[in-house]
């Protein structure tokens, strides 16, 4: 399909089916491991040994459209080269102890003397080359506690709570209109038709305290708070939220009428209330909604639950379910690293093991979009997870560890990321870096940091082991550089986001902070100045400048652009001005 006939044409399954090559036979226990299952019955030979719920599921990936099975099918490619076969390192007996006690034990292992994955601001800022510019006067457990970031429950409320109840009809479907325009279409958690019709009769009849009208307040405050992504900035720095704080305040003085409404509707407004909180950059606050989110999630069919029984696709509330589900998990992962929390002794670093379903019925216009976007963002999240385990593998399968065993792992891993892109359906394409500066398109823009986020991660060793290490290998100093002009492209490709308020900007102020001082940190680093790509020092500049404009919402914003100004003046006067 052209991608502008998707206003107009309407994908059913009708006339998306296809031959069906091979029967699905596999449990879900071993599909979701991508091992052959035996299919003995009432269990197969896995579930029996683990006490697993042997279930099978019913759906049918004929039923799906050509354009989600291209990416389907090339997706199934990806993660099978992906993943080595089950055990076959040479020390199988710690293999599994890596992958069954997580990445925390494995980081523990004295063995191993490498920073593997990604780490937190204040791990960063602890490193020699930058810890002068951080202390006395930046200690690192203040300027990024949870606490002091902005993330306190406590905010001004100018707005009076009285006059929600005056708001009119109009501006109540504008502020709908606003948040399905502008903020639903990156988390299509909602059926919209049913989610309009609630909103309508609560607005008609006046809010009470009740479940709908908890939902239909978080709507009203998420569409208060959405704008569109090519906005012109605001003059007088960010936007005034008043009417937003009133709408979500009022939404949570009416929780605890959600919990009697069934497991959805509560992973629904648990997972709203977090994408409100992130907006306003209240992080370790909409963690916490993200967690609820999740454990509403449990009993879901798509979760797993032993005896639920197989995914209902004709079923739109199991549909939905799955879209809540992966997008909870998402966002709880990626606010629990950046907050540096501990993952509880989680032993799965899983993603969950399910394909979205096609709405029953199919979809149309900007909702195919929406579609086709958050099934590529879904399917990039499952390649970065299945290439960290990868890494965790290459890593722990070598009793003395060094870095360049991972060099032809990297290039491998950087293959996949490049068949997924050119797997992206025509209205999603990303097309030229070169012009990422200039994106006005909120999707892309996403799934343009997706990329940066897995390349960052491939490349991190490299980077690591160049700054910290003497005498690399022109192998590993290559790796290094590549991963330099990552961290590069991530403050250009995060450029028309630097004035935006939406779920993702705080994590965007976290991951340009990250890059901007991880390009100073090489700067001050006689192996790595010479790696740096041209005009990083305009690009550090320009992050600073970005945490000034927020500066007024996240209290220590200011403190960490006095750090990049500090090092960025160390840099002028020790080295070559790379602008």
């Amino acid at each position: 399909m052209d991608e502008d006939e998707t206003t107009t044409a309407n994908t059913t399954r009708a006339r998306s089916t296809y031959p069906r090559r091979r029967a699905v036979n596999a449990c879900n226990a071993c599909r979701a491991r991508r091992t052959k299952c035996d299919n003995r019955r009432p269990k197969c030979s896995f579930c029996e040994r683990t006490g697993a719920a042997c279930l099978r599921s019913t759906t049918d990936f004929s039923s799906f459209d050509p354009a989600s099975l291209e990416i389907l099918d090339r997706l199934s490619r990806i993660e099978k080269a992906l993943l080595p076969p089950a055990l076959s390192s040479p020390h199988p007996s710690h293999l599994r102890e890596v992958v069954a006690e997580g990445y925390d034990s494995y980081m523990s292992n004295p063995e191993v003397d490498i920073d593997l994955f990604p780490q937190t601001l204040p791990k960063i800022l602890a490193w020699p080359v930058l810890r002068p510019f951080t202390s006395p006067n930046w200690p690192v457990d203040v300027i990024y506690s949870p606490v002091a970031s902005g993330n306190s429950a406590s905010h001004p409320m100018a707005f009076p709570i009285e006059t929600i109840a005056d708001i009119d009809m109009k501006t109540c479907m504008a502020l709908v209109d606003d948040y399905f325009n502008y903020n639903h279409i990156k988390n299509p958690i909602f059926d919209e038709n049913a989610v309009r019709s609630t909103v309508k009769r609560v607005c008609f009849e006046g809010f009470a305290r009740d479940a709908d009208s908890c939902l239909t307040l978080l709507v009203l405050a998420s569409g208060a708070i959405s704008s569109p992504f090519d906005r012109e900035l605001a003059p007088n720095g960010p936007s005034d939220t008043t009417l937003a704080d009133a709408l979500f305040d009022a939404a949570q003085k009416r929780v605890g009428f959600i919990f009697g409404q069934g497991n959805l509707l509560q992973a629904q407004c648990f997972f709203a209330s977090g994408v409100f909180l992130m907006c306003k950059f209240r992080a370790y606050d909409a963690w916490k909604m993200f967690l609820q989110a999740l454990a509403a999630c449990q009993s879901f069919v798509c979760a797993g639950t032993p005896g639920t029984g197989p995914v209902d696709e004709s079923n739109n509330e199991s549909v939905l379910s799955e879209r809540v589900y992966w997008s909870a998990w998402k966002s709880e992962r990626e606010v629990r690293f950046e907050l540096g929390l501990r993952d509880f002794g989680v032993s799965d670093l899983s993603h969950p093991g399910l394909y979205l379903t096609l709405p029953q019925g199919g979809v149309e216009g900007p909702s195919l979009r929406s579609w086709y976007f958050y099934l590529s963002e879904t399917a990039i999240w499952r390649l970065r997870v299945a290439a960290r385990k990868a890494m965790m593998e290459r890593a722990a399968s070598h009793a003395s560890f060094d870095v360049t065993t991972l060099v032809p792992l990297s290039a491998h891993l950087e293959e996949q990321v490049v068949a997924w892109q050119e797997s992206l359906t025509p209205s999603i394409a990303l097309g030229d870096l070169s012009r990422a500066a200039e994106e006005t398109d909120i999707l892309k823009y996403v799934l343009r940091g997706a990329i940066t986020n897995y390349y960052e991660m491939i490349t991190w060793p490299f980077v690591v082991a160049a700054i910290h290490t003497e005498g690399q290998s022109q192998r590993v100093l290559e790796c290094a550089t590549k991963g330099l002009e990552w961290h590069m492209n991530r403050l250009i490709i995060n450029l028309p986001g630097f004035h935006h308020r939406h779920h993702g900007t705080w994590l965007m102020q976290q991951s340009s902070s990250r890059s901007a001082l991880i390009l100073c940190a090489a700067a001050l680093t006689a192996q790595t100045s010479r790696l740096l790509p041209p005009g990083w020092m305009r690009a550090v500049e320009r992050v600073g400048e970005m945490l000034r404009y927020w500066s007024p919402c996240v209290p220590t914003a200011s403190d960490r652009a006095e750090v990049l100004e500090a090092l960025l003046a160390r840099v002028g006067a020790t080295t070559v001005d790379y602008t």
